[in-house]
């Protein structure tokens, strides 16, 4: 059989598909038709000149990267689900950090206002596809998926899928079909599967033991069905648009029970490494109760810009209850919110960092600390604690973070200013530490150090 197959290469080239005739006209007009709508020239000259710095350093990233088709997708898909009053979120991940990606409305965060770092997002140091999730509210969800499909009748060249998914046998799987065949009741199985627990290594591996002695020959059959594939269906928010035909070139094999539009023949990471372009849409139940919130209140839908981060009486009734505050709904995060906005915690980081304490960078501090990684610190900033590093430069850099390297874009920005990296350089580091890329990081850390010092 081997013999038969015919010498072929792969195409690793980006698929961007295009959505417009002349890219780089439509997309320095969205940019130009941006900069009025968020009233960037009624800004003072001197903030003025720091957008137009920043536009023109993303621009040209975005050219060099090959990335202007894939943000007038975008543009494309949330400026129809607007008029159909279906509202995204204001921003998920790395793409926050793009001035551009704020003024052709696929974000509502200006990266500049909240000092986000465009790097993280895209470098010309680091060319990799693009890619943004996008918040969509759960109800509608569907809606947007068979827009993006449709969009195969609309425009030339423009291919989509869904992404197929391959269900394997775990040992409880594989026990369950292969004790029956061997003719153990339901019951039995039940019985002997429910104490399976493969996290549990040590009671794992005594339990698989025993099996093996009391059933050597259905154990024998069912440890080698372990691995082996039991279903197929399709990613739950993951689609492939494509400039190129799916069918002759990746393959689509069918429509799952969950879906009527067509499945591709590889999964992820093949689609991944051909770097064909994935979209994820996401449902949030948290964005729909806002916009339904407002539209039955009769008030303008929240955003970044029209929201006040000051206002005390919200962050106050956060003291009583976290319900469908994105992030923080669990009894933990809710436990966790209570100690670090108490007054005593408030008053104690104003002494440090200064009166003008940003609360919703303390928010998202605080949604830090609830995550494993910020163990080390999660008791001590919920007192006010902050550290002193005997280096007045670090201490300044870190105070609004209560001294604690915390942010993604911190890490960046820290390498860039003390250590003398770009801003693609420094996204390399992220990644590895984001990545807990060991080999990458016993290379990088000695190099920051030595940066450091000098």
């Amino acid at each position: 059989m081997s013999d038969m197959v015919e010498e072929f290469k792969l195409d690793y080239s980006y698929k961007y598909p295009k959505v417009s005739k002349d890219s780089q006209i439509d997309f320095n007009a969205a940019i130009k038709e941006g900069i009025n709508e968020r009233g960037l020239k009624l800004l003072p000259e001197e903030a003025i000149n720091v957008y137009k710095a920043r536009i023109k350093e993303e621009k040209q990233v975005y050219k060099e990267v090959g990335a202007i088709d894939y943000m007038l997708l975008q543009k494309k898909i949330i400026d129809w689900a607007k008029e159909q009053k279906i509202y995204p979120g204001y921003g998920r991940g790395s793409v926050s950090g793009s001035l551009v990606a704020y003024l052709m409305g696929i974000t509502e965060m200006d990266s500049v206002k909240h000092n986000l770092n465009f790097a993280r997002f895209m470098s010309k140091e680091r060319i990799s596809l693009a890619d943004i999730d996008v918040d969509w509210p759960p109800s509608r969800r569907q809606e947007v998926i068979d827009y993006v499909a449709s969009l195969e009748d609309e425009l030339d060249n423009f291919y989509f899928s869904e992404i197929i998914t391959y269900g394997t046998f775990g040992y409880k799987g594989a026990i369950t079909v292969m004790f029956k065949e061997f003719g153990l009741s339901n019951d039995e199985v039940k019985a002997l599967t429910k104490p399976i627990d493969e996290k549990k290594e040590a009671q794992f591996d005594s339990l698989m033991k025993k099996y093996r002695s009391q059933y050597p020959e259905a154990m024998w059959y069912a440890e080698r069905l372990v691995g082996v594939m039991s279903n197929v269906g399709s990613h739950a928010s993951g689609f492939i648009v494509s400039p190129i035909d799916l069918r002759t070139h990746m393959g689509t094999v069918m429509t799952s029970k969950d879906s009527i539009h067509p499945v591709s023949a590889i999964n992820m990471k093949e689609i991944d490494g051909l770097n064909f372009v994935k979209l994820d849409i996401l449902g949030l139940s948290s964005i729909e109760l806002t916009n339904e919130t407002c539209e039955m209140a009769g008030l303008d839908r929240l955003t970044p810009d029209t929201s006040n981060a000051l206002d005390m009486d919200v962050w106050n009734s956060m003291l009583d209850t976290t319900l469908s505050v994105f992030q923080f709904e669990s009894e933990t995060a809710e436990s966790y919110y209570r100690r670090l906005f108490n007054p005593d915690t408030i008053t104690t980081l104003k002494k440090s960092i200064g009166e003008n304490l940003d609360l919703m960078n303390l928010f998202s501090i605080g949604n830090a600390a609830i995550r494993p990684s910020g163990n080390s610190y999660r008791d001590a900033l919920a007192k006010g604690k902050v550290v002193d590093y005997g280096h007045e430069a670090l201490n300044n850099f870190l105070a609004p973070t209560a001294s604690r390297m915390i942010f993604h874009e911190q890490i960046i920005q820290f390498l860039m200013d003390f250590c003398g990296y770009s801003g693609g350089e420094a996204d390399l580091v992220r990644r590895a530490i984001g990545k807990k890329q060991k080999e990458q990081l016993d290379i990088y850390v000695p190099q920051i150090k030595e940066r450091f010092i000098d």
